[in-house]
C-alpha cells in the first residue's frame, strides 16, 4: 500500500485541527437556512406597528403595555425598533445569536478557544445540541421575531453575563461594564432576570466561601443592579395585571396550582417535543462520567483511606445506575405515554431522584474539585423549570432557558463521559436514533431503520482500519438533517407567504376596501406560530400593520383553490 504524500499528510493535519470550524460553518448555513423562510407572524404585526404609528402612539403604547401585559420593557422596545427595518435584519441578528450561544458555551466550557484538545469538541457537540432542539419550541422562540427576543436574545445575555463575570471572579478583576452588564441581563424576562441574579449570589457565594478570594466593587454592584433590574421586570405593574387574565388559576391555593400544573407541565417538557432529549444526553452523560470516576482512586480530596474510597465507587456506581433509570424511564415514558397515574407518579419519582442526586453530586464537586459551574447552572435551570409551574400560562417557548443553561453541563458531562471507549459510541448512537425520530419522515418503520443504520454504523467505526470518527460524524449529520428538515418545511409555506404578501399590497394599492381581503392558508401549519386564520386579534393587528380598516374581512382559502404551486 502506497504511503501517503506530503500534501495529503498536511490536509489531514489541517483539517484535524480544523474541523470544528466546518461544523460550526455547516451549523450557521443550516440555522440560516431555517430563517431564511420565516415570515411575519402573531404579535409581529402588533410590536411592528408602534414606531410607524407616530411617537405619540409609541410612547403611550409602551406605557400600557408595561402597566398591563408585563415588564418585559427593554426586549419590547428591541423588537419594535428591529422590526421597523427589513425582516432579513433581524434574521441576521437572530442568525448572530444562535452563534453567540453556541460559541459562548462552547469557549467556557474548554476554558478558551485556543484550546486545541477541548474546544473542537466542545464546539461540535454545542452545535450538535442547538440543532436538536425541537420545532415546537424553536417557532415559539427561535423562528420568530418577537420570540427571540423574548427568549434567545435573554438567554444570550444571561450565558454570556455568567461567563465574563466568572472570569473577572476567578482573576480576582473588576471591570466597569459588569455592572451594567448584569442589569441588561436581568432587565430582559422573567426566566432571565431571576438566572442573572441567581448566577451572581451563587458565583460570588462560591467566590468568599470556598475560594475565600478577594472580590471587588464590581462584583456586588453587579449583584445589586441585577436586583433592581429583576424587581423592574418580575414586579411590573403588567404582571400583577394578568393575573385577571386567568382568575380561575389565581383563586385556587399554591398547592392546587402546582399540582394541577404538575402533570400537564411534566408531560410537556418531557416528551420528545420538549427537553427529552436533552435530559436524556445528559443523565447519560452524566452516569458514564460515574463510572469513569469509579477508576480513579483520588476521586475525592478526603477519600484517602480505602474504605472511603470503596465507599466513593458504590456511590458513583449507584449514581450512574440512577441516572441511566431515569434515562430509560423517559424514553419509555415519551414512547408508551399513559394516563394512569401510577405510571405518571413512578416516572416523576425517578426523573425528581436522579435530578436531586445530580445536584447533590456536582454540590460534592464544588468542594472537592472547586468547580462550581455543573451545580449552577443545573440549579439555575431546575429553577426556572419549577418557577413556571406557578404560570397559568404554559408553553414550548418557556423551555428554551433552561435548554441553554444546561448547555454547559451537557458539553461537560459528556466531554468527561468520553474518557469510556463505549461512551465515545453510545452517545452518538442516541444522538442519531433522537435525530431519525426528530426529522419525523419514516413513521413506523424510523425505529427499526434507526436500529440497523445504527448496527452498521458501530460496525463501521469500530472496524474501519483507518480509525476516522464515523460515529460522531453521523451524529453531528443527524442533527444538522434535523435542521434542515425544519427550514424544508418552512419552505413548504413559502409560496403561500409570497402570495398573501403580495395580494395584500394589490389590495392596499387598490383603495378598494368594500371587498373582503382573500388570502392563501399556510399547508404546513405546524411551521407557522400563530396562524392568522386562528386568531381574530392578529387579524386586527395585521390589517393595522398594513393600514387595512379593521372592519374588512379576511377570508382564507387553501392553495389549491387559489391555484397557487
Amino acid at each position: 500500500m502506497s504511503q501517503p504524500n506530503a500534501s495529503e499528510r498536511n490536509l489531514k493535519s489541517f483539517f484535524a485541527q480544523s474541523y470544528h470550524w466546518f461544523v460550526f460553518a455547516a451549523f450557521l448555513v443550516c440555522q440560516g437556512f431555517s430563517l431564511f423562510f420565516v415570515v411575519l407572524s402573531g404579535d409581529d404585526y402588533y410590536y411592528a406597528n408602534f414606531i410607524p404609528s407616530g411617537w405619540s402612539y409609541f410612547l403611550s403604547e409602551t406605557i400600557v403595555h408595561y402597566e398591563k401585559t408585563n415588564g418585559r420593557a427593554m426586549v419590547h422596545l428591541l423588537d419594535e425598533l428591529v422590526l421597523t427595518l427589513p425582516l432579513w435584519i433581524w434574521k441576521i441578528l437572530a442568525l448572530c445569536l444562535i452563534g453567540g450561544v453556541v460559541y459562548l458555551c462552547a469557549s467556557f466550557v474548554a476554558g478558551s478557544p485556543k484550546d486545541q484538545k477541548r474546544f473542537p469538541k466542545a464546539l461540535s457537540i454545542s452545535c450538535v445540541l442547538f440543532s436538536m432542539i425541537h420545532l415546537y419550541i424553536l417557532r415559539e422562540s427561535v423562528l420568530w421575531a418577537t420570540g427571540s427576543f423574548n427568549y434567545l436574545f435573554p438567554a444570550f445575555l444571561t450565558l454570556l453575563f455568567y461567563v465574563i463575570f466568572w472570569r473577572k471572579l476567578s482573576q480576582e478583576k473588576g471591570a466597569w461594564y459588569l455592572p451594567i452588564l448584569a442589569f441588561f441581563a436581568a432587565f430582559t424576562t422573567e426566566q432571565s432576570s431571576a438566572a442573572t441574579v441567581g448566577a451572581c449570589i451563587l458565583l460570588i457565594l462560591f467566590q468568599l466561601i470556598v475560594q475565600r478570594k478577594h472580590l471587588r466593587l464590581t462584583h456586588y454592584l453587579s449583584l445589586i443592579t441585577s436586583v433592581i433590574a429583576a424587581v423592574t421586570v418580575i414586579f411590573a405593574p403588567g404582571n400583577a395585571a394578568r393575573q385577571t387574565y386567568s382568575p380561575e388559576f389565581y383563586e385556587m391555593s399554591l398547592f392546587e396550582r402546582i399540582y394541577n400544573n404538575l402533570k400537564l407541565y411534566f408531560d410537556l417538557a418531557l416528551f420528545k417535543q420538549g427537553m427529552l432529549f436533552f435530559f436524556v444526553v445528559l443523565f447519560l452523560g452524566a452516569a458514564f462520567f460515574s463510572i469513569a470516576n469509579t477508576k480513579n482512586n483520588n476521586a475525592s480530596k478526603f477519600s484517602s483511606k480505602t474504605n472511603r474510597i470503596e465507599t466513593i465507587r458504590r456511590l458513583s456506581y449507584a449514581a450512574a445506575v440512577l441516572y441511566l433509570t431515569a434515562a430509560i424511564s423517559l424514553v419509555l415514558h415519551s414512547a408508551f405515554f399513559s394516563e394512569q397515574f401510577f405510571v405518571f407518579a413512578i416516572n416523576l419519582f425517578i426523573f425528581v431522584l436522579a435530578i436531586i442526586c445530580l445536584l447533590i453530586q456536582t454540590f460534592v464537586m464544588v468542594f472537592t474539585q472547586n468547580d462550581p459551574h455543573d451545580f449552577i447552572l443545573t440549579l439555575l435551570a431546575a429553577m426556572c423549570f419549577i418557577a413556571m409551574l406557578l404560570s397559568p400560562i404554559i408553553g414550548y417557548r418557556l423551555l428554551l432557558v433552561p435548554i441553554l443553561l444546561l448547555f454547559i453541563p451537557i458539553i461537560r458531562f459528556t466531554l468527561r463521559a468520553f474518557a469510556l471507549p463505549f461512551a465515545r459510541y453510545f452517545i452518538p448512537i442516541c444522538i442519531i436514533m433522537f435525530s431519525l425520530d426528530l426529522i419525523s419522515v419514516l413513521h413506523c418503520a424510523k425505529f427499526y431503520l434507526g436500529i440497523i443504520v445504527c448496527t452498521v454504523c458501530f460496525l463501521a467505526s469500530y472496524l474501519s482500519s483507518t480509525k476516522l470518527p464515523v460515529m460522531p460524524f453521523l451524529a453531528i449529520l443527524g442533527a444538522f438533517c434535523v435542521t434542515i428538515s425544519v427550514g424544508c418545511g418552512y419552505s413548504r409555506n413559502q409560496a403561500a407567504n409570497q402570495y398573501n404578501l403580495s395580494v395584500t399590497e394589490a389590495y392596499i394599492e387598490a383603495q378598494d376596501f368594500s371587498k373582503p381581503l382573500v388570502l392563501a392558508y399556510q399547508p404546513a401549519e405546524e411551521y407557522v406560530h400563530c396562524p392568522l386564520y386562528r386568531d381574530p386579534y392578529h387579524q386586527t393587528r395585521y390589517k393595522q400593520y398594513y393600514q387595512i380598516p379593521t372592519d374588512v374581512p379576511l377570508v382564507f382559502k387553501t392553495v389549491e383553490e387559489l391555484g397557487i404551486e
